[in-house]
C-alpha cells in the first residue's frame, strides 16, 4: 500500500490521534505547572488576601458629581416673561392689499369652478355622482377658489365672506330644453353641500322615461357679500366680493389689482363679462344675511345616459286564441324590478300575458311583490310596446352585426346590417 492510499484511507484517524496527544500533553503541563499556584500557598492564605481586597473596596468613597444647572426653571421664567413690542413706524410698512390708485376700494375675488358629474343607468332610474372641484390656489390671498373664504380688515371692522352652498342639477331628454331635475334628494333642482356630502355625492334620479337618452349637468351656487354692480360704486364699499364663474386668472398669475379695480369702478364691459351677477336660482334652506347674495357658477360638462326600463318582457310562445281559432296571439313573460328598503334590487316572478296584433304587451295583474311577500296586490306591468305582426317559423335574432362594404368605383363605403 502506497503512502497516498494509506493517508486516503486512514488520514482522519491519524489527525484525530495527534489532536488527542496534544490535548493530553497540554493538560499534563497545566496540572504540573507550579507558577499557577505555588505549593507554598494554602487556600486559607488565598481567602485572607481576598478579604483584604474586599476591605479596600468597601472603604471607597462615593463620587462627587457636579450640580445640575437650573435649565428648566430658567426656561419657564423666560416663557412667562411678557414681550412688549416696540412701536412700528408707519413709514416703514405698507398695507399689503392696497396700492396707489385703488382709491380705498378693496376688492376680493371668489372663483366658483364647475363641478363634474357622471351618470350610470340603474334600471328605471339613473345614479348621478357629483364631484366638487379641488381648490388650486393658496389660502390667505385676495383671490380664492376654496369652498369657503373670509377676508377680515380688523382695523376697519369690515369682514367679507364667500362660500359655496350647494349644487343645482338640470336635465333634458333628447334634444329638449334644460330644466331642473326632479328628484327626492333635491328641492327645485337644488341640494346643499352638507346634504350632498352625507350622500357621498350620489343622487338617484327616478321616474325617468325609459329607452330615451337623458342628459345631466350641474353647477355650484355660492353666497357672498357681493359688490353691488347695478348702482354707482361707493369709494369705500364694505361688501366688495366679486364672484367669477370658473377662473379669473390662470394659476400662478398675479391679479393686477390696481388696474382691475379701476376697470371695475369704471364698469368696463369686458371685465364685467367675467363676473357673475346675482343669480335667480332658488337655494332652499340657505339663509342670507346683510349684504349676502346668491351667485351661480359655470355649468359642468353635460353627461348622457340611456335609461333602461324596470319592466322587461320576452316572447314565450305563439298560439291561437281559445275563443277564435283563426286568431293568432303571442304569449309574453313580463317582469319588473323592485327596490327594497335596504336597497336590494329584486325581480318579480315573470307573469304571462297574451296579446294579439295591435294589442299592448303587458298589463295590470295581481301577484306578490318580492320586496313584500305575502299580500297580493295590483302590479302594473304595462309597456309602451304593441304587437305589430305575428310570424311563425322564424329564426331568433341574437344580435346584429354591422359591416362596411366598399362602393363601386371605390368612392365611400356602405354599411351592411346582418342578423345573427
Amino acid at each position: 500500500m502506497s503512502a497516498k492510499q494509506f493517508f486516503t484511507a486512514h488520514g482522519e484517524k491519524v489527525a484525530l490521534s495527534l489532536t488527542l496527544l496534544l490535548i493530553a500533553a497540554q493538560c499534563y503541563v497545566t496540572f504540573t505547572d507550579t507558577s499557577i499556584r505555588p505549593e507554598s500557598i494554602s487556600p486559607g492564605e488565598i481567602d485572607t488576601k481576598n478579604a483584604a481586597i474586599d476591605a479596600v473596596f468597601q472603604q471607597g468613597k462615593a463620587p462627587i458629581l457636579k450640580p445640575v444647572p437650573g435649565y428648566l426653571a430658567e426656561m419657564e421664567s423666560r416663557f412667562n416673561k411678557i414681550t412688549v413690542p416696540g412701536p412700528l413706524p408707519s413709514w416703514l410698512t405698507a398695507a399689503p392689499d392696497r396700492g396707489p390708485g385703488s382709491g380705498g376700494l378693496l376688492l376680493y375675488v371668489f372663483e366658483v369652478p364647475a363641478p363634474s358629474i357622471t351618470a350610470i343607468d340603474t334600471v328605471g332610474s339613473a345614479e348621478l355622482t357629483v364631484t366638487l372641484p379641488t381648490p388650486a390656489r393658496p389660502a390667505g390671498k385676495r383671490i380664492s377658489d376654496s369652498l369657503s373664504s373670509t377676508w377680515e380688515r380688523s382695523s376697519e371692522g369690515i369682514t367679507n365672506h364667500a362660500e359655496d352652498v350647494g349644487v343645482v342639477i338640470e336635465t333634458h331628454r333628447g334634444d329638449g330644453n334644460w330644466k331642473l331635475l326632479n328628484a327626492k334628494a333635491l328641492k327645485q333642482g337644488f341640494i346643499t353641500l352638507t346634504k350632498l356630502e352625507g350622500m357621498n355625492g350620489k343622487i338617484q334620479a327616478e321616474n325617468l322615461e325609459p329607452w330615451i337618452r337623458h342628459s345631466f349637468r350641474a353647477r355650484l351656487l355660492a353666497k357672498a357679500t357681493g359688490l353691488d354692480l347695478d348702482h354707482a360704486i361707493p369709494p369705500k364699499a364694505t361688501a366688495s366680493v366679486l364672484v367669477v364663474p370658473g377662473t379669473l386668472m390662470a394659476e400662478g398669475e398675479e391679479v393686477p389689482w390696481n388696474e382691475f379695480t379701476e376697470k371695475v369702478r369704471a364698469k368696463d364691459p369686458k371685465t364685467l363679462e367675467k363676473l357673475a351677477q346675482p343669480s335667480k336660482d332658488a337655494a332652499p334652506g340657505i339663509v342670507l344675511a346683510g349684504d349676502e347674495k346668491i351667485y351661480s357658477g359655470g355649468n359642468s360638462e353635460a353627461v348622457a345616459v340611456q335609461v333602461t326600463s324596470n319592466v322587461r318582457f320576452a316572447l314565450d310562445k305563439v298560439g291561437t286564441d281559445a275563443t277564435e281559432v283563426n286568431k293568432e296571439v303571442a304569449a309574453f313573460l313580463v317582469t319588473k324590478q323592485f327596490i327594497g328598503k335596504t336597497g336590494d334590487k329584486l325581480w318579480l316572478k315573470p307573469q304571462s300575458f297574451k296579446a294579439a296584433v295591435g294589442d299592448t304587451v303587458g298589463g295590470v295583474t295581481k301577484t306578490e311583490i318580492p320586496t313584500n311577500p305575502g299580500p297580493v296586490v295590483n302590479v302594473d306591468l304595462s309597456t309602451p310596446f304593441k304587437v305589430a305582426e305575428i310570424r311563425r317559423q322564424q329564426k331568433r335574432v341574437l344580435y346584429w352585426e354591422i359591416l362596411t362594404e366598399s362602393r363601386a368605383g371605390g368612392k365611400g363605403q356602405t354599411l351592411k346590417v346582418l342578423a345573427k
